[in-house]
């Protein structure tokens, strides 16, 4: 099985990460988030090299997905991801969708590729990325099963209602 950085590189047909944490601490993310807080356009500058290669994957004929687990009520951090690093990321050709995480307590985060390779993404306590793991077959299995079944019925993010 390749690491995550190879999958990447050598995915076939559709990369799907689930996001289940309800925030992350990403250090390149602060300043828009802050700005968001503040009722401000923020810059999103930090998200120029993923949205590279989106439109890389997009121009490939493959596909990248996003299921987020999403909190009643949101987050702060997933108000900020929902209304601009997500919507961000469609007008690049990621497919965002979301569930309810009242439905889904116990799932984690996860990236799939070619509905094979699965990586769990580990973070500490407080939300920031401390690396990831390759799941071993059976629980492989299981996630992709979970994916194929949640990600039909779940809310596009354009239809997606963001409570005041």
């Amino acid at each position: 099985m390749p690491n995550l950085d190879d999958a990447f590189d050598t995915f076939t047909r559709d990369a799907t990460r689930i996001e289940a944490l309800p925030s992350f601490r990403i250090a390149e993310e602060a300043p828009a988030l802050a700005a968001a807080r503040e009722g401000k356009r923020p810059d999103l500058e930090f998200l120029r090299e993923w949205h590279e290669y989106l439109d890389e994957v997009s121009a490939s004929g493959r596909t990248s997905r996003r299921l987020r687990l999403a909190s009643s009520p949101l987050t702060e951090y997933e108000r900020f991801e929902i209304e601009w690093a997500y919507a961000s990321n469609a007008e690049h050709g990621e497919q965002v969708r979301l569930v309810s995480r009242s439905e889904y307590p116990d799932m984690m985060d996860y990236w799939i590729f070619d509905g094979e390779s699965v990586f769990e993404m580990l973070y500490g306590p407080d939300g920031s990325f401390i690396g990831s793991q390759a799941v071993d077959v059976d629980e492989a299995r299981d996630i992709v099963s979970w994916l194929t079944g949640a990600w039909p019925t779940a809310t596009p993010l354009t239809d997606y209602p963001i409570e005041e």
